[in-house]
């Protein structure tokens, strides 16, 4: 129909799809398409017409990578107004490519010829994080509108405009995560980040994650304050989370991570601190990587629960007025000194 639409609109679809028949694009209709290599988006058993300006619009099964990717595959002809009609909207994450007719093939091909430098939120809409639907974001080096699709890798910084409480609206898997913020605050609540990817924090900013993740990848924090809003804030229980000169405050939640870490954290407060409710638990393993410093108002525990716990020939400085309870840990590789 005019102005209508086929084609894939979730970016976690693996496959494509198949019509056993002809296919016709009427005028202003929009072509949604599954970036998946070798793999066919759409597969027309026949011949495909096209219409006057249609708009193919590309989304993410992976990591986008320069190449040739397969679009559409159709055994007829073109029709209609032929390929001449196809318009590329722009491509996630601020790649650059361009359509292309196999004619010896019959195929409708993507060639992606730089991959881009990915989306940074700018909120400048409202704090809606959802899949194609509202243009919080920014290309990170044109500064266009744009929006977030699977697998865009992003960027949280100083630079928003808008809001920086940003919700979650149906479970997202960016192939990066990165909060690279010095003065601006981010929390994200809703619903969860999953994958293989890892969150890394720079900058002196808070950064409080009040949703329940699970990617796997662990987290690396290099600066500022993490806080917890959630148990599986950092993702997947045991995961690895490494922590240098920056603080990760669990706020009164049984996150379950091992942790490697180094240094006194934010503004010498500790590395790991709690400042929610008292816990009986706390993390399930860790290591020093360094010199290290613990406290907070809420007490909590260090276990050795299978993980990785011990001092590793550093000291262990406990900070704050709580009580951090040792369980099952070899403290005879190092020292532990309270303050």
């Amino acid at each position: 129909q005019n102005g209508g639409a086929i084609g894939h609109r979730d970016g976690q679809l693996p496959g494509g799809l198949t019509v056993a028949q002809a296919v016709t694009l009427m005028p202003g209709a929009t072509l949604h398409v599954l970036l998946n290599g070798a793999t066919p988006s759409l597969q027309v058993g026949g011949t495909l017409t096209l219409g006057d300006t249609n708009r193919v619009r590309v989304y993410l099964a992976g990591a986008v990578t320069p190449g040739t990717n397969v679009l559409v595959d159709y055994t007829g002809a073109l029709a209609g107004d032929g390929f001449a009609a196809l318009r590329l909207a722009p491509l996630p994450g601020g790649a650059a490519g361009f359509l292309s007719n196999n004619v010896a093939d019959t195929r409708i091909e993507l060639v992606v010829t730089a991959v881009g430098a990915g989306i940074k939120w700018d909120g400048d809409v409202n704090g809606r994080w959802d899949f194609d639907a509202t243009p919080n974001w920014l290309v990170r080096d044109t500064l266009q509108d744009t929006f977030y699709v699977e697998f865009d890798p992003v960027l949280f910084d100083d630079t928003a405009s808008g809001a920086t409480a940003v919700t979650l609206v149906g479970a997202h898997t960016p192939s990066s995560l990165i909060f690279s913020n010095h003065t601006a605050q981010y929390t994200l609540a809703g619903d969860g980040i999953g994958g293989p990817v890892s969150l890394v924090k720079h900058g002196a900013g808070l950064v409080t994650l009040s949703n329940a993740n699970s990617f796997s990848g662990g987290a690396y924090l290099f600066g500022g304050r993490v806080r917890a809003g959630h148990s599986n804030a950092l993702g997947a229980q045991l995961a690895t989370v490494v922590i240098s000169n920056a603080t990760y405050d669990i706020n009164g939640y049984n996150t379950g991570e091992n942790l490697l870490l180094s240094g006194d954290g934010a503004a010498g407060g500790g590395a790991l601190v709690n400042d929610g409710p008292s816990l009986t638990t706390g993390p399930d393993g860790f290591r020093l990587l360094g010199d290290s410093a613990i406290g907070g108002s809420g007490n909590f525990a260090l276990r050795n629960m299978g993980q990785a716990a011990d001092l590793g020939g550093f000291t262990l400085t406990k900070l704050g007025t709580n009580t951090v309870s040792l369980t099952g840990l070899d403290l005879s590789n190092g020292q532990v000194t309270v303050q």
